[in-house]
């Protein structure tokens, strides 16, 4: 996995787990790794990494395929909370997981989720239209959340600041009457 943290001053933090461990970090009878990117600990602790492993047991219990137990492991913070305000984006292995809007970090993940769940018009619009018409889908479709920007913007990964940005801009696109 390759975590690459985009600063605003311009450096680039690179976080390789191919590079910087051992083939065998675990142990021998490690036969699988998980890797957690935590970006929902964020406010917290930052931007964290948590890596666990799957250990095959010690002698044969005579079942078919043997349980592999889960060995929690450790956090790694790649990027501590009081740097959270300088970060531009975050990637892993190429694939945009966050990036800042309007003061804040979007979930990429969440609003990947929430435009194959809640998204219907042109595959290539751009970002500020999907956000806002996923918006209006959730307003319109959860009378439960009518009122509450938080709570529905909370659903798509999309900070509340980085939604007025977005209907500020898509409000300054050209009538199609104007093109």
């Amino acid at each position: 996995m390759r975590v690459e943290i985009d600063y605003a001053d311009g450096r680039l933090g690179v976080f390789d787990t191919a590079n910087l461990v051992a083939g065998q970090p675990f142990g021998g009878s490690c036969v699988a790794a998980e890797l957690v990117l935590r970006l929902d600990a964020r406010e917290g602790e930052g931007i964290c990494l948590d890596i666990h492993h799957h250990d095959i047991p010690d002698g044969d219990d005579g079942s078919d395929a043997p349980f592999a137990d889960r060995c929690r492991g450790y956090r790694v913070c790649l990027a501590d909370a009081d740097e959270l305000d300088g970060i531009e984006g975050v990637s892993v292995d190429g694939r945009a997981v966050a990036w800042r809007r309007a003061g804040g970090l979007v979930d990429g993940a969440r609003f990947e989720r929430a435009q194959r769940l809640w998204y219907s018009e042109s595959p290539n619009a751009c970002e500020n239209y999907r956000a806002c018409r996923i918006y209006d889908y959730l307003e319109a479709s959860r009378p439960d959340l009518r009122g509450d920007p938080a709570a529905i913007c909370s659903l798509f990964g999309y900070p509340v600041e980085a939604l007025v940005e977005a209907r500020r801009a898509e409000a300054a696109q050209p009538d199609d009457e104007e093109v």
